[in-house]
């Protein structure tokens, strides 16, 4: 067994992004932990958080909690320990007795200074940290839902090394052609892989309760009517989520789509406009074939657990870095939007309150590429 211990120095984001900067580090820890569960499983290997484990063993086990050897105001912070294992059976945690080999040993080194000049400071950033701080043996208790078996991948895509080519290849769209759309079979396949199977990656990699559900706007997909329309990630959820909605949605079952899939169409209506206003007017999220928004189940998750407001931003993460690869397999190009009117979200959804909360919006499309960027072997020298 292999451990992967993962951190946040907050700043890193913090002099660009101001108080967003927590939810972009956990968003990242999301997508990593994502990426890590395709690559394991490339090589045989499962990769499971180790949850259990309370935020202060874990600041200690990494030797972050050593406050005279890091700079106050970039501190760095412990989210994760990972631990790669051969077999589908969960490892047993081995975190007692390497803290208890930490404590006897000395730790080396001193942080380096990553801004010599901070012009700003955001408390809100170390309140979240405090406040979301993972107390031991928190373990969720839940069974995923049962789906049927997930749509094959495309058979050019199932060799190892078609694989490693996707895996580096793929970057982060930076224009859409809005000639260009996609299949309808692949739009529901990129879908069909979102859904939480606790058998394929990334989601043989997520210990807790899926609580993210997708609204999307599709301006591009073949055989689909533009409009809004809403992916829920589990089918128990939806009586509640119209009694939270607006009531003029209409939920009408998608006859295209699979028969199994919980999707549905609330309106019909051309959404380009939309979903560029409500992703900071951004033209990438009118300009795809399809943008969307991540919804969370909010209030209730984290109102007597508070550390689960990570645990929404890392299941967004693990969306998101699937839709960044399933896109890549079809020959598109996805973007993450990390810069979006929440408070619009919730206006035009008929959203009161903060039993739902939108955290993350994604976009797919046609790329326009680039000539000036260059792709370059990992690790040349």
């Amino acid at each position: 067994m292999l451990l992967l211990g993962f951190s946040s120095v907050h700043w890193r984001e913090a002099w660009k992004y101001g108080e967003r900067a927590y939810r972009y580090c956990q968003l990242d820890l999301g997508h990593a932990l994502a990426a890590v569960s395709y690559a394991a499983a490339l090589l045989g290997y499962f990769a499971t958080p180790l949850l259990a484990v309370d935020s202060v063993s874990l600041q200690s086990l990494l030797g972050l909690d050593r406050s005279d050897e890091f700079y106050p105001d970039e501190a760095e912070q412990a989210d994760m320990l990972l631990a790669l294992h051969p077999t589908t059976e969960a490892p047993l945690s081995p975190v007692r007795e390497l803290l208890q080999v930490t404590a006897s040993g000395k730790w080396h080194g001193r942080a380096n200074r990553i801004d010599p000049h901070h012009l700003y400071d955001w408390p809100v950033i170390t309140e979240v940290t405090q406040a979301t701080q993972r107390p031991a043996a928190a373990n969720e208790q839940f069974e995923l839902e049962l789906w049927p078996t997930a749509i094959p991948a495309a058979d050019h895509l199932l060799s190892q090394q078609a694989a490693q080519i996707l895996f580096l290849q793929r970057r982060s769209a930076q224009a859409f052609d809005t000639s260009g759309g996609m299949t309808s079979p692949d739009f529901f396949r990129l879908l069909d892989r979102l859904l939480p199977r606790s058998d394929l990656p990334p989601w043989s990699a997520f210990v807790c309760q899926p609580r993210l559900h997708l609204v999307l706007f599709i301006h591009g997909v073949e055989g689909l009517a533009p409009g809004l329309y809403l992916l829920m990630r589990r089918r128990a959820t939806l009586d509640n989520l119209k009694a939270l909605l607006r009531d003029d949605l209409l939920y009408e079952p998608v006859d295209e789509a699979p028969a199994y899939l919980p999707f549905y169409r609330p309106a019909r209506a051309k959404a380009r406009k939309a979903a560029m206003q409500l992703s900071c007017h951004q033209a990438i999220a009118g300009d795809s074939a399809f943008s969307l928004c991540m919804l969370a189940e909010f209030e209730t998750a984290i109102e007597q657990a508070p550390w689960r407001y990570n645990e929404l931003l890392w299941e967004a993460g693990m969306i998101g870095q699937s839709l960044y690869l399933e896109a890549e397999a079809i020959g598109l190009r996805g973007t993450g939007i990390g810069c979006f009117f929440d408070d619009g979200v919730h206006e035009l959804l008929g959203i009161q309150g903060k039993a739902l909360q939108a955290v993350y919006h994604f976009t797919v499309g046609a790329p326009i590429n680039d000539p000036r960027l260059a792709t370059l072997p990992p690790y040349p020298d």
